[in-house]
């Protein structure tokens, strides 16, 4: 991502959370733990897939510790949501994992300056 979705994203999770933080304090804490996770999965994915670029090859036990490392690191906030739901709210960790897919698809949808899209890839 550039660092006009890295603003995007930081805006629209600030401005969510604090929406949702008039609604529910838990709601809120969820989505918001979920966001940065987000944040924290797309960075090691992409040093991740940097790595084996320059490599050349990918390693079988490799890729799975990364698999499981991510699927790790999704779902402890999803259980410790549902162990202390007055903590945060499972629902809204669950949005929020998915913050980084939720960019991308308000930047698409939304026309750059000049009246086009930007290319992307």
């Amino acid at each position: 991502m550039k660092k006009e979705s890295w603003k995007l994203f930081v805006i629209l999770l600030v401005i969510i959370t604090a929406v949702l933080l008039l609604w529910d304090i838990t709601i809120a804490a969820g989505y918001l733990a979920g966001g940065l996770l987000s944040a924290l999965l797309y960075f090691r994915n992409a040093s991740y897939w940097g790595e084996i670029l320059d490599i050349g090859t990918v390693s079988g036990s490799r890729y799975g510790f990364h698999f499981l490392i991510n699927m790790a690191i999704m779902a402890a906030p999803m259980i410790f949501a549902a162990l202390f739901p007055h903590i945060l709210n499972i629902f809204a960790v669950a949005a929020g994992l998915m913050m980084i897919k939720i960019t991308v698809t308000v930047e698409v949808l939304f026309v750059r300056k000049g009246g086009t899209h930007e290319n992307t890839i």
